[in-house]
């Protein structure tokens, strides 16, 4: 396909193209290996993607199109297989921009209520995401009775946003002294589309992002932060296939790569690595394979946090391989989802007989 496009649909072709022709593919399993096999027009198919938080682009890593990703395998439902749609290039919205279904509505504002509670009115109001890839829209309006500041303003938010809200405030909660050291480097494996790194970096402009994933997934990306960060420096797989390792120390706001690159990064460089709710989704051989180069990359004193199932198909959070040389911070089964355990963990550069079995043996999940 040669074409000429414009930013930053160009970028996302040629580290997209650049990523599918590398012999250093991993094994991923069966659930992720779901993307089309030429995803270089999805790229092209530029007039789509300012919806794409409500089309067959984001299946897989979007909550709100949960229904049409679980069409893959429960046929016995309403709802268009969505994974068919993206397959097919069908890009037509799945969802409507404002939800009118009362039920909908209703469980999203009960949702928005509960992290009122938790994490405070002025921390969810002010993390809300903003409008690019037009996202989902449950309205609403703070009472004036309750807080004149905020009467006269409109707000929207969704499932998979106040979601992302909740375990940044988690993290914020636990590790806010760690944010604001100043530099910081920080490394999140398997991003979604960008909603809880974004939040991170509104709020933390200094911190320098790393972000490791499936080549498709870094592609949307790079358009989705691109958007929400137009000023921002980004730096690629291009960059890293030019200059090599030492990208690393480059003034960067964000670096993409796809997940076989991990290996590129330096010995104790990162201040900060964020895992939520994908590696349960990964194969045992792929999980063993991060917490190697995580044991490897991490700092002394650096932080681990990482939120998953306590089991998914044959994955199981008490057998994630973790070494010895870690101190918790925070171990909690998550308040807005129960089947999630909540781990944040220091780096030491002793041996703490740290054992996850023993961390979740009082714990059902």
């Amino acid at each position: 396909m040669n074409m000429k496009l414009k930013q930053p649909f160009s970028t996302m072709y040629k580290n997209y193209s650049l990523s599918e022709n590398t012999s250093d593919k991993i094994d991923i399993g069966e659930h992720w290996d779901v993307f089309n096999s030429d995803f270089k027009k999805i790229i092209a198919r530029t007039e789509f993607w300012p919806n794409f938080l409500r089309n067959s682009i984001s299946i897989g890593f979007n909550d709100n199109l949960m229904n049409f990703s679980n069409s893959r395998t429960n046929q016995n439902n309403n709802f268009s297989n969505g994974w068919d749609l993206r397959e097919k290039f069908d890009f037509k919205d799945l969802i409507s921009e404002n939800i009118i279904d009362a039920e909908e509505n209703k469980k999203n504002l009960n949702f928005l209520n509960s992290l009122f509670g938790l994490c405070g009115l002025d921390f969810v109001l002010k993390n809300i995401q903003s409008n690019v890839g037009s996202p989902t829209k449950t309205f609403f309006k703070i009472d004036p009775k309750k807080n004149k500041n905020y009467s006269n303003k409109n707000y929207f938010c969704n499932n998979h946003d106040l979601s992302d809200i909740y375990y940044f405030f988690i993290i914020c909660n636990y590790l806010k002294k760690s944010l604001s050291t100043k530099p910081i480097t920080l490394l999140e494996i398997g991003s979604g589309y960008g909603g809880l790194i974004s939040k991170i970096k509104h709020n933390y402009k200094g911190i320098k992002c790393i972000i490791i994933d499936l080549p498709e997934v870094l592609a949307v990306q790079n358009y989705y932060l691109s958007q929400e960060f137009p000023n921002s420096k980004f730096l690629f797989l291009t960059d890293l296939k030019k200059d090599g390792e030492k990208i690393f120390n480059y003034e960067f706001d964000f670096l993409l790569l796809p997940y076989w690159e991990i290996i590129r990064i330096p010995n104790k460089s990162l201040d900060l690595i964020i895992n939520i709710r994908s590696m349960m989704e990964m194969t045992k051989e792929m999980i063993k394979y991060y917490f190697t180069n995580i044991h490897r990359i991490i700092k002394d004193k650096g932080n681990f946090v990482c939120i998953n199932r306590y089991e998914k198909y044959e994955t199981k959070i008490r057998e994630y391989p973790f070494d010895l040389k870690w101190k918790i911070i925070h171990s909690e089964q998550s308040k807005i989802q129960k089947h999630i355990h909540e781990l944040i963990l220091k780096r030491d550069n002793e041996s703490n007989n740290f054992s996850i079995n023993k961390i979740l043996s009082d714990v059902s999940g």
